[in-house]
């Protein structure tokens, strides 16, 4: 019996972002169970076993002013066009897309041959703090994710904060299961000697990510002032680039002067296990955060973890266990939070890795969940 093909569709496959890095780990886990082919704007890293369809996309280049958003859109339908190609064919079980434009776009065309399809929600505009991205950006997003959930047939998110949001569309017919993105320890590389702090040394925090507003990177710069005003030995390692790191560097410069806070720019992914090993404390003060990878890298790496609030921060980090949360966007809680966590720290009251309760985000039991899955909604697809 000839199993039914999936189609994976992801814009930027061969990126080094966190979405392609999912969409490259799910076609690797589903590959030994139903025959899979990705589908992207952008050629997957070499060696790469797995079937590829290569899908063109416009540049744009005389639109620039007008942000990203027409390549997008460009590259969505051009991907939306090829999965119907495929599925006009015949033999295409499901198709699962990484994009709310992505979902917008095709699968209304794969409807049309009973082919069923999965949303992956990596964020939701509705979550995302002002600030985010421009307006046309903003306005883009506002059109196409309504449109995304009520035309797929399943959504799979990270965390039941944002199962919550998606349900709170009360046009949304899909089913939602809370699947959260698995992390591979290996993928970190090395993770070095446990950090052994000396006495009366600065507490070493760690941020790892977008220096970006809903990261919380103006947030997390203000509670490190803070707490250098109160004389609280702090020094901070900056791993990512964005669009805030000259006016971060600017409040540390001038609100914490003689500090040492090192802004390292982005961290090659098989570098980060050394890094992580390397900090007291990682610090997540997103104001948005679908799930929150970087809180369970720290984590399995042994690192306690300060976080916001928010989103699948919430199902990951216990307060006094491993680590504290403060409220998105209150400076003071966060410097709070700090506080306490470097004492939780000096205490050794954290018990970080807690195998069991990170057990959840390991591949093996992603695998499994997604598998079913995805049978699940190909035998939808059958029944219609």
């Amino acid at each position: 019996m000839t199993l039914p093909l999936v189609a994976i569709a992801c814009l930027g496959l061969g990126g080094g972002g966190s979405v392609a890095g999912i969409a490259r780990l799910q076609t690797e886990l589903l590959a030994p169970h139903l025959p899979v082919v990705a589908f992207s704007d952008s050629p997957p890293p070499q060696p790469w076993p797995h079937d590829f369809v290569p899908v063109s996309s416009r540049s744009f280049r005389w639109l620039r002013r007008f942000s990203h958003v027409p390549r997008e859109w460009s590259s969505s339908v051009r991907l939306a066009r090829a999965l119907r190609e495929r599925a006009a064919a015949g033999g295409l079980g499901a198709a699962v897309l990484h994009s709310h434009a992505l979902a917008a776009a095709a699968a209304p065309r794969l409807r049309a041959f009973r082919v069923p399809v999965a949303l992956i929600v990596h964020g939701d505009i509705r979550d995302r703090p002002p600030g985010t991205y421009d307006g046309r950006v903003t306005a883009f997003y506002r059109w196409a994710t309504p449109r995304a959930y009520r035309s797929v047939d399943l959504l799979l998110v990270g965390s039941e904060a944002f199962a919550r949001l998606v349900r709170s569309d009360p046009l949304v017919r899909a089913r939602v299961v809370v699947l959260p993105s698995p992390v591979r320890v290996a993928e970190l590389g090395p993770l070095g000697p446990p950090r052994q702090r000396a006495a009366g040394e600065p507490l070493h925090v760690g941020f790892v990510g977008r220096l970006a507003p809903e990261k919380g990177c103006r947030e997390l710069a203000r509670a490190l002032v803070q707490l250098h005003g109160k004389g609280v030995a702090i020094r901070s390692t900056w791993a990512g680039s964005g669009p805030l790191r000259a006016e971060l560097e600017r409040l540390l410069a001038e609100g914490a002067p003689g500090g040492d806070h090192r802004f390292a720019g982005p961290v090659a992914r098989g570098e980060l296990g050394a890094l992580f090993c390397s900090f007291d404390l990682v610090a997540m003060p997103s104001l948005s955060e679908p799930q929150g990878l970087v809180a369970i890298e720290a984590q399995l790496c042994g690192v306690p973890v300060v976080a916001s609030r928010t989103g699948g921060l919430v199902d990951t980090v216990r307060p006094g266990r491993d680590g504290e949360l403060a409220e998105p966007g209150d400076v003071a809680a966060l410097s709070e939070a700090l506080r306490r966590a470097a004492a939780g720290v000096e205490s050794g009251r954290y018990r970080v890795p807690d195998r069991e309760w990170l057990a959840r985000f390991d591949p093996e039991f992603y695998q499994g969940r997604l598998v079913e899955e995805i049978k699940r909604l190909i035998a939808m697809g059958v029944s219609r």
